[in-house]
């Protein structure tokens, strides 16, 4: 990500899809830090953190970006718990 309007394409791009399909995308480099931070507002299905060593430009430790969404974003808790039930009941089905 060279400057903050790329950011604003990157996340526009991935909103638009997001109605119809599951997506995400996120920047790397300093703005994509930005880009992973914001991309709940933008209808991301996820965001990639880190656990021991970076595997690109932007990302944070997991920790991290846990905290910051908590944050930012005061429903996050509750539905990050909804999705590890939802989650284990599919694996209980299967």
């Amino acid at each position: 990500m060279n400057n903050e309007d790329d950011v604003r394409t990157l996340l526009r791009a991935g909103a638009a899809f997001a109605p119809n399909r599951l997506m995400t995308v996120m920047g790397m480099g300093p703005l994509g830090t930005v880009s992973r931070l914001v991309a709940p507002l933008f209808h991301a299905c996820l965001v990639y953190g880190y656990i021991g060593t970076p595997t690109a430009r932007g990302q944070l430790p997991f920790r991290e970006l846990q905290e910051r969404f908590r944050n930012l974003y005061p429903g996050y808790e509750e539905a990050f718990q909804e999705r590890q039930r939802s989650a284990a009941t599919v694996q209980v089905r299967k």
